[in-house]
Parts: structure tokens; C-alpha cells; sequence
């Protein structure tokens, strides 16, 4: 396991932490919302956020449109989330027709790359640069379209290309 130092940003990221990490990026390979097996590659985006989170978490449906959001206004291959839900993907399908969203979700439905990545509480946000870098670990709810998250991706941006 890498070394691990943790730095609480109260102005970045409201009842979060922020981890910063030397973690290598674990290959991913789940079933997305429509039944097709995907494998996640973090070369795909400078920047690639693996975000967790259910259905039933508060914090997770409370954030989650500033994180569509956020990811909306850079192009593909500067930043990619991918959106890791520990639910069915019957839950999935229903709450995102609920809530009129259209996005591609990984079902990881049995907790499998949730323990792969020691994911204790939802949401997490991992966040790699392209080389698989680990750069943070942003746990609980994240203001993701505050200026200092811009500007810590922006930082992220111009230190790992």
C-alpha cells in the first residue's frame, strides 16, 4: 500500500477528505446499466475520476449532478468519470429514470472492486492521471463545482501531462 497522507480541506470539500495517495490504478471490469461488460481504462483522459456510490446514500444523490456537471465542461480525453454504483442495476435504471439522467453506471452489485478499493463509506472519488497515478481520494460528499475543486483539478491537470 502506498503512503498515505491525509489533509482536511473544509473550503474544497464540504464533510469530505481529501487523501492524497501513490496508489497504482487496479484494472476495473463490470457490467454497466445496460448489461454490456466494460473495462475501465484511466489512459483513455488525462484525468480520470472512479466515483462510488448507491442509489440509497443521501450524500451520493446529492452530489451526483454537480458530478455530471463538472464532468460536462471538459472533453473526454482531459477528464472521464466513471460512475461505480454498489446497487442492482434494476435500482440503477429506476433512480436514474427517476431523476432524468443518462449515463453509462458500472453495477458492482456484490462489493467486489468496492473492496478491491477499501471503500468503507459512500461516495468516494478516486482520482488518476493517465500514467495509473493514484492522485487523491476524496471521501464523502464533494462540492464538485466549488472553485477550489476546479482549481484542484486544474493543478492536477498541469502537473501530471
Amino acid at each position: 500500500m502506498g503512503i498515505l497522507k491525509t489533509i482536511s480541506l473544509i473550503s474544497l470539500v464540504f464533510f469530505s477528505q481529501l487523501t492524497i495517495a501513490t496508489e497504482k490504478y487496479n484494472p476495473i471490469k463490470l457490467f454497466d446499466n445496460s448489461g454490456h461488460s466494460r473495462a475501465v481504462s484511466v489512459k483513455d483522459a488525462d484525468l480520470t475520476l472512479v466515483h462510488f456510490w448507491a442509489t440509497w446514500c443521501s450524500a451520493c444523490i446529492h452530489e451526483l449532478p454537480a458530478l455530471l456537471n463538472l464532468s460536462s465542461k471538459f472533453p473526454d480525453d482531459r477528464l472521464q468519470v466513471v460512475l461505480i454504483a454498489a446497487d442492482s442495476k434494476k435500482n440503477v435504471n429506476q433512480f436514474l429514470k427517476s431523476q432524468q439522467i443518462e449515463s453509462t453506471v458500472l453495477i458492482d452489485q456484490y462489493g467486489k472492486t468496492i473492496r478491491t478499493y477499501n471503500v468503507k463509506q459512500l461516495p468516494v472519488t478516486i482520482i488518476y492521471d493517465s500514467n495509473e497515478n493514484q492522485l487523491s481520494r476524496i471521501t464523502g460528499d464533494a462540492d464538485w463545482l466549488s472553485l477550489e475543486m476546479r482549481q484542484t483539478l486544474n493543478h492536477y491537470f498541469d502537473n501530471n501531462n
